[in-house]
């Protein structure tokens, strides 16, 4: 009865030993991995590709570069994709005073190719990675 009852103990006491230290271990790994911050001005929603290039091209004309991704099976224009806030920000003057309405998104990722092609201003490859 002893052994049966040091086994038991032994068992439960090892489980739970590995346990915290596969915690520890998937912890670490996650805290290694980089999470960046960007901003975006969405512009509109439309259901057509049309309506989205027009977005596209009213910004254009205000020498702002336009991007689409779909989400939803929705066409999703957005202007202003940049690492830093204030960018963002500066450009929302632009559309506020050419009555183009818009919202500041704000998104974290950790994903490393978003980052890699973020860093690398590839913003339509942002928007295919964003489609997906």
């Amino acid at each position: 009865m002893k052994k049966t009852s040091a086994s038991i103990i032994l068992g439960i006491t090892l489980d739970i030993i590995f346990g915290l230290l596969f915690m520890f271990i998937i912890i670490s790994i996650q805290k290694d991995k980089e999470e960046i911050t960007y901003y975006m001005n969405q512009i509109g929603i439309y259901k057509e590709q049309d309506n989205a290039n027009k977005c596209i091209n009213e910004v254009k004309s205000l020498d702002l570069n336009g991007y689409t991704y779909i989400n939803d099976d929705l066409y999703v224009v957005v202007t202003s994709v940049t690492l830093n806030k204030e960018d963002c920000v500066k450009e929302q003057e632009i559309l506020k005073n050419n009555n183009i309405n818009f919202i500041l998104k704000e998104i974290t990722t950790s994903n490393e190719v978003l980052i890699n092609a973020l860093r690398n201003n590839n913003f339509k490859y942002v928007m295919e990675l964003m489609s997906k």
